[in-house]
């Protein structure tokens, strides 16, 4: 359960950070 959530969070950080760079 430990390991969802560093999985949970890691997507959507870089999905977050590639659609922030390109929408900038």
């Amino acid at each position: 359960q430990k390991c969802d959530k560093e999985e949970d969070v890691f997507v959507p950080l870089y999905i977050y950070y590639h659609v922030f760079y390109l929408t900038h």
